[in-house]
């Protein structure tokens, strides 16, 4: 019996946990930004595309999201696990894009793309699906952006440190607000 209240207790305070986990990410986010745009001028380019490859793949998401929200775009955070290849939504124009982010430094896997195409055509909430991520795209993964204008990929040391430093840019056709 005291076994049993011991592990309700325990499913209790991780469940609390969690739910204040989510918060924690979204006001570290925005930290992270505030310092990483205020060290802007003390590194290169490259030094700071390599320590966003650094940074939590969770808090990523959040990073991203945050810009969004700069920028006066409404967005949608999903769970960090079980999110159905979803890390985020975002309306822009009246379009509900789906967020798919990755933060590593290889070649962007054919598979994420493919995950991310199904994901916008077979579910009809969806207008687009939006890939960021700090790897390499190759040629194929490009043509296949280009081919599909439901899909559009943020990628490459310029683009990304455009979204994060709130200069202007285009997604699916239109320029994108500045972050207020």
């Amino acid at each position: 019996m005291l076994a049993v209240l011991v592990f309700i207790l325990f499913l209790f305070i991780c469940t609390s946990i969690y739910k204040d986990r989510k918060p924690w990410r979204v006001s570290a986010s925005k930290r992270w930004l505030k310092n990483f745009r205020s060290n802007k001028k003390n590194y290169s380019s490259r030094q700071r595309f390599s320590y966003i490859r650094k940074v939590d793949h969770f808090l990523w998401e959040e990073i991203l999201m945050s810009c969004f929200e700069e920028r006066g775009y409404p967005v949608i955070r999903t769970k960090m696990t079980r999110d159905g290849g979803s890390d985020g939504f975002v309306t822009i124009n009246g379009n509900f894009i789906v967020i798919q982010a990755k933060r590593y430094k290889g070649e962007i896997a054919k598979a994420h793309v493919m995950e991310l195409d199904r994901l916008v055509s077979q579910n009809k909430r969806f207008n687009k699906g939006l890939l960021i991520h700090t790897g390499k795209s190759s040629a194929p993964i490009l043509k296949h952006f280009k081919m599909n204008d439901h899909l559009e990929i943020i990628s490459g040391v310029d683009a990304i440190l455009g979204f994060l430093d709130g200069h202007p840019i285009h997604l699916f056709g239109s320029p994108l607000n500045k972050p207020n």
